[in-house]
């Protein structure tokens, strides 16, 4: 393969992944649809929300995505910026993304802020999530604010 070719295999691929965290948001602000988010997974993934919990397995991630509507009844996951590595293989790769996000959990308004660290890997052609952490730095009631009332990280 030329340098040309794959500086921009690399680039497309940059790009799946980056289309893929997309979609995610778009799912997880449209209600948590939990059979659609669950195929953006791999089936031996792991979600790593921390205090969210812990879910080994695509079905495992599938329940907690369609139970997290119990607790969030709005959510805008704003991904405001990111990086992408691919591994030399082209079918592993790895991203940190930043989410400032604002919601609702248990009927009071909440701002959070969040990182994750995703590993993706190519399965048929397309990227999925294989792991993904959720790093959470604070999740606050909007009218107090992350320095009066901030909640539990884990």
């Amino acid at each position: 393969m030329s340098s040309l070719e794959a500086r921009v295999a690399q680039l497309e691929n940059i790009e799946a992944i980056r289309a893929l965290k997309v979609h995610y948001a778009r799912l997880c602000d449209d209600g948590y649809a939990a059979d659609p988010l669950a195929a953006l997974f791999t089936q031996d993934c792991l979600w790593d929300g921390g205090i969210m919990g812990s879910y080994e397995g695509r079905e495992a991630v599938r329940r907690f995505f369609g139970a997290a509507t119990v607790r969030v009844r709005f959510a805008l996951h704003m991904m405001v910026s990111h990086t992408i590595d691919i591994a030399p293989s082209g079918t592993e790769a790895s991203g940190y993304w930043y989410l400032w996000q604002p919601m609702t959990l248990d009927g009071v308004a909440h701002l959070s802020a969040v990182t994750y660290d995703d590993e993706y890997r190519k399965v048929d052609g397309s990227w999925l999530f294989h792991r993904v952490k959720v790093n959470r730095h604070f999740t606050a009631p909007y009218d107090k604010g992350w320095v009066k009332q901030r909640l539990p990280v884990g």
